[in-house]
């Protein structure tokens, strides 16, 4: 059976439970429960989008400003020495606080409960079984990991999948496959809150983390669209995945997109470097937009192979 590329955006879990798993709604729990974000963190972040109003970030804008003055703060601690300090203890601490706060946001929508239905996992997990086709993700939660982990698909060089997690930490060469293996990968293109750790990236086990689980290197690209590949560039487990990325296109025979709104530039670029030797199945929700004019969007990003399926329940796809 041949490979594909399944490439799984936040819209699966969306579809799922839309209340727990829409963004704004995360940021808003972190931030207004108490116990996650310290007062002093809270005024830091607010002082940096230089507004007192006491609500959290909105919006890619106000993403972006944190991101440029995380990137300032690690430039200038670069620079300063016990002589000459350019940066307030607020200031040396801030990467760590935005570090933070986007790590709570991700572990909020990662612990949840309850389970995809077993009529969306089976016959995904399945296919996937036969084809070793290769899975790459963009959300952080743990819905489509946790079903797939549960039906031994990924097990060390055991199962189906390999993700170059290993006891050890992750290292490009985990990723290596053996002569004759047909493993496929599975890509946490975005990251995940279970990562942590900096010169060798490891991975707390499902039932480690908590709201009150402290990372000391967070590997999430939740920030402006603008910086989301400086993000990902500066984790060794993240730019690893992306590099095995090509990979997995360029001996896939198909790539399906479920879930995925279109919006990440730099995924659509390498998606359409190979879209005109591959066949591409873009699945949807029809509220989405008129079928004709979100075929039409969809072949400027990805090129004019583009399939559309559009479906009141993207839960309800099983044709893999």
């Amino acid at each position: 059976m041949p490979k594909k590329t399944i490439i799984v955006g936040n819209g699966l879990s969306l579809a799922h439970d839309h209340e727990h798993f829409l963004l704004p709604n995360a940021i808003q729990h972190v931030w207004h429960t108490p116990g996650i974000l310290l007062d002093d963190e809270k005024r830091c972040i607010l002082q940096c989008l230089e507004r007192d109003d006491g609500n959290p970030p909105v919006g890619e804008h106000e993403l972006d400003r944190l991101h440029l003055v995380v990137t300032a703060c690690g430039f200038l601690a670069d620079v300063e020495n016990e002589e000459i300090p350019w940066l307030s203890h607020y200031g040396r601490d801030f990467p760590a606080t935005i570090s933070k706060f986007i790590h709570k946001v991700a572990t909020h929508l990662h612990l949840y409960q309850r389970d995809l239905p077993d009529g969306f996992v089976v016959p995904l997990c399945e296919f996937i079984r036969e084809s070793k086709s290769h899975i790459a993700t963009l959300n952080y939660d743990r819905l489509l990991y946790d079903a797939i982990c549960s039906y031994g698909l990924v097990n060390g060089y055991d199962g189906d999948l390999i993700d170059g997690m290993l006891n050890a930490g992750y290292q490009r060469e985990n990723m290596k496959r053996n002569p004759g293996r047909r493993l496929g990968y599975y890509l946490h293109l975005h990251g995940s809150p279970l990562f942590y750790g900096e010169n060798l990236p490891k991975k707390l086990g499902r039932y480690e983390l908590g709201m009150d689980t402290n990372c000391n290197r967070a590997h999430i690209v939740l920030t402006h669209i603008d910086h989301k590949m400086s993000v990902i560039e500066s984790s060794k487990v993240l730019s690893g995945y992306w590099e095995f990325l090509g990979e997995a296109l360029s001996e896939s025979e198909e790539i399906i997109l479920i879930g995925y709104g279109g919006l990440d530039e730099h995924l659509n670029q390498r998606v359409l470097s190979t879209s005109k030797q591959k066949r591409i199945r873009v699945v949807e929700w029809t509220d989405s937009g008129d079928f004709g004019v979100r075929l039409r969007c969809w072949q400027r990003k990805l090129g004019d192979s583009v399939d559309l399926i559009q479906l009141d329940n993207i839960l309800e796809f099983c044709d893999w």
